[in-house]
């Protein structure tokens, strides 16, 4: 028998979907043909091909040609979760804002136009509606409102509005229209918990509508209500070391004002002057005075004393502010503690702390009167229970300041 040799035969079927190939081996001599593998009727019977491409085999079932197999590819099937993203849209111009006044400030409400969801507003305010307008205040969300503060009391005030997201700006609003805070003007009728021409809180009104002498004040001899200031200002001591106060029953001005008088004279005039600075619409002339020593003549700054301080608080437009008299600090003690008026002579007493009509800011100590009581001493009272100390040093107790004027 001739040596057997052996090359390779490749059969490729191909199918769109895989390709399966099929390698026999290629037998020549007496057993020409090609060696497969077991009869594909799977009765594991050895086949082998002939040359004419016919299965020769014991027990196969004898087909005329080995059909090439396919194999399915397998399938996996993979589960997709789709997220739809909108695109953020610039907000559409704001709807006209509205405003609702308060003393000095006014609360300005917006809302969102067409477009996209604002996540924030800016507010912008002007005195008229096709002026120029500056920056009032910032909403932040879709919706809501802000406080533009500072503003005069008397005045109109207009307001417009843009809304902004991630996507932009919006076109300007139109105005709003006008918003005033009215006060009680000067020679018109006021009542307690009013606001006065001077943007403070009205917390006394002359009786039986008479008048009252505030000599330094606007009002003059002509005077029927005190207003207070909206906040306190502070507090330091009644006065500084300045060597430009009087000796006790004496018109040298040569000793420190913190124990020595702001009044000249003997020991009577002094006294005299003292009971006087008591009194409704004393605290002007009484805050001139002490601004006379300390600073005209000490050239002690207004901000370290606090007669000082009154005197040069400005608000409303008004610059005739002062540190109220003993009897002043009286009557607005009474406004702030929500007690009824009876009298000027009532000492206040008693009462709850800021319940007064429009009554805010006031803390739970001494506040200081511009009345002196002694060469070293001045008056003060407690709020709110209205206690009146006439001995609080003037050296070594800071108390609270809450400046008033009286106008008419």
């Amino acid at each position: 028998m001739p040596a057997a040799t052996s090359t390779t035969s490749t059969t490729t079927s191909t199918t769109s979907t895989t390709t399966t190939t099929t390698t026999v081996a290629n037998a020549t001599g007496s057993f020409a043909g090609y060696l497969g593998g077991t009869c594909p009727d799977g009765s594991g019977i050895p086949w082998y091909w002939g040359s004419d491409s016919t299965a020769r085999a014991g027990g196969c079932s004898a087909a005329a040609s080995i059909a090439p197999t396919t194999t399915a590819p397998a399938t996996t099937t993979v589960a997709v979760s789709a997220t739809t993203i909108a695109p953020v849209v610039i907000p559409g111009t704001p709807g006209t804002p509205t405003g609702v006044a308060a003393s000095g400030q006014v609360t300005v409400s917006v809302t969102a136009g067409s477009g996209g969801t604002p996540t924030s507003y800016t507010v912008t305010q002007s005195t008229s509606s096709t002026g120029t307008f500056s920056t009032g205040c910032t909403v932040t969300g879709a919706s809501g409102s802000c406080v533009v503060t500072g503003l005069t009391n008397g005045t109109a005030y207009f307001f417009k509005t843009t809304a902004t997201n991630s996507a932009g700006t919006s076109g300007l609003s139109t105005a709003s229209s006008s918003v005033t805070y009215l006060t009680c003007a000067a020679g018109g009728t006021c009542i307690v918990g009013d606001t006065g021409p001077g943007g403070g809180i009205v917390f006394y009104v002359q009786a039986s509508g008479g008048t009252f002498t505030s000599t330094g004040s606007n009002c003059g001899t002509s005077c029927k209500y005190l207003e207070a200031a909206p906040s306190d200002q502070g507090a330091v001591m009644w006065a500084t070391t300045a060597a430009v106060c009087y000796n006790s029953g004496s018109s040298s001005s040569n000793n420190s004002c913190q124990t020595n008088s702001i009044y000249s004279g003997d020991s009577d005039a002094q006294t005299a002057s003292r009971t006087a600075a008591t009194g409704i619409g004393k605290g002007m002339a009484n805050t001139n005075q002490i601004y006379a020593r300390l600073t005209t003549q000490g050239e002690v700054a207004t901000a370290n004393y606090a007669a000082g301080i009154a005197w040069a608080y400005e608000n409303g437009g008004k610059s005739d502010w002062h540190l109220p008299s003993r009897d002043e600090a009286n009557q607005m003690c009474k406004w702030q503690g929500g007690l009824a008026w009876t009298s000027d002579a009532t000492v206040c007493s008693g009462g709850t702390l800021n319940s007064g009509t429009n009554a805010s800011g006031f803390s739970l100590r001494q506040y200081f009167h511009s009345s002196e009581t002694a060469a070293d001493k001045a008056s003060s009272q407690l709020f709110p229970n209205g206690n009146q100390s006439a001995g609080l040093a003037k050296s070594t107790t800071a108390a609270g300041i809450r400046p008033v004027r009286a106008f008419g």
